[in-house]
């Protein structure tokens, strides 16, 4: 193996081990110890970067700066010691996007993408088996999160294969998928599959034929389970309730609006109290949060970068950026209802959005395409 490819054969390791062990865990060793050998082996062999979007590094840069800087003159207690705390979360995240877009080998991306469909779907057949509809698994919304973006994956190529055998078994890992989608009964990510998915077929129309054999099939296969069991019972059993959502979200909107331009306070921990007495520790959805702690000027910068990311990703005639772009959206629409200021220490909200921003952002803005795909 080349030396060079030492930082992407890390990243790859990285990424997959949100599917090799337990959803409950935290990525946080497999963080440092992947990044660490990859910052570590940069520095020893002098690796040169590649060329890469650096309007899209500058703007993620310039977001997680300014969070890091707004502790300064928000925090009402020990200024100094709170950026300090903080300084460690705003290292982490600009390791793994400047690394990433700097480091990681185009040419690998269709194998990190169908590793995480096939080391997902390996996963899942030791969740399925002996579980129980009327219990939602362990960590759900993380795990919807996390096995919805392999779902999306699985979707894309099944979609995308000119082979037919090879897309049947695209069609048959996304079903799979989507079991545990549904068995977490997180509401949040099967939205987020329903809209990701209908973008993707509106960007691969031309695969309808496909779409509609698939889609004839599973509404069979529904519709059988549906009148010789009580499945759906138990899989919807949770209902249509948005689980204060609505006043959650008010608040926070309000808060925002009292401390407009610049931010209520970036601290430790910021509770969120309700009118009626409940507090929560984050507002549940990351745009909003990012409004309430860091202001306009913070909600202005994330919008940007979560919309700049996504043009690039769409714009460009490469299958793999696109498909980066379509993971994005549905993280993002996931953090949208379960998330909190992107800010965070490794976590599963990594895979959902900084590490497809990185991703998008290792293939400069106007790319020859003259490297191959792997697979």
């Amino acid at each position: 193996m080349k030396k060079e490819l030492i930082p992407t054969l890390m990243t790859i390791l990285f990424i997959l081990s949100y599917y090799l062990w337990p959803l409950d865990t935290s990525p946080k060793a497999a963080f440092y110890a992947c990044f660490g050998v990859t910052a570590l082996s940069t520095a020893i062999f002098r690796f040169k970067p590649h060329a890469f979007s650096k309007s899209l590094v500058g703007l993620s840069l310039l977001l997680v700066l300014y969070i890091l800087t707004s502790t300064l003159w928000a925090s009402a207690v020990s200024p100094s010691g709170n950026f300090l705390y903080h300084s460690k979360r705003a290292a982490e995240i600009i390791a793994l996007v400047t690394l990433i877009a700097a480091f990681f080998d185009a040419r690998y991306h269709g194998l990190l993408l169908k590793g995480c469909v096939a080391v997902a779907c390996i996963h899942a057949l030791f969740l399925i088996p002996g579980h129980h509809l009327g219990h939602r698994l362990t960590n759900p919304i993380d795990t919807g999160m996390v096995y919805g973006i392999a779902a999306v994956i699985a979707l894309f190529f099944a979609l995308e294969e000119q082979r037919i055998n090879r897309s049947i078994v695209y069609f048959c890992a996304f079903s799979l998928l989507v079991t545990i989608l549904l068995i977490t009964k997180s509401r949040g990510p099967q939205l987020a599959l329903l809209c990701a998915s209908t973008v993707l077929m509106a960007i691969r129309y031309y695969r309808w034929k496909r779409l509609a054999i698939y889609a004839a099939t599973m509404s069979c296969l529904c519709l059988l389970l549906f009148y010789t069991t009580d499945i759906f019972t138990k899989v919807f059993s949770r209902g249509f309730d948005v689980s204060m959502r609505d006043i959650i979200w008010r608040e926070t909107i309000t808060n925002g609006l009292n401390h407009f331009l610049f931010c209520l306070r970036m601290e430790k921990k910021v509770l969120l109290h309700l009118t009626n007495g409940h507090s929560f520790t984050h507002s549940h959805n990351f745009m909003l949060d990012t409004f309430r702690l860091t202001g306009a000027i913070g909600l202005l910068l994330i919008v940007a970068l979560f919309i700049y990311a996504l043009y690039l990703g769409f714009k460009s005639p490469d299958n793999d950026l696109k498909l980066w772009a379509l993971v994005l959206l549905f993280g993002s629409l996931c953090l949208m209802t379960n998330g909190s200021i992107p800010f965070n220490r490794p976590s599963h909200a990594w895979l959902a959005f900084w590490i497809p921003v990185a991703m998008i952002a290792s293939r400069p803005r106007r790319d020859p395409l003259a490297t191959k795909e792997i697979l």
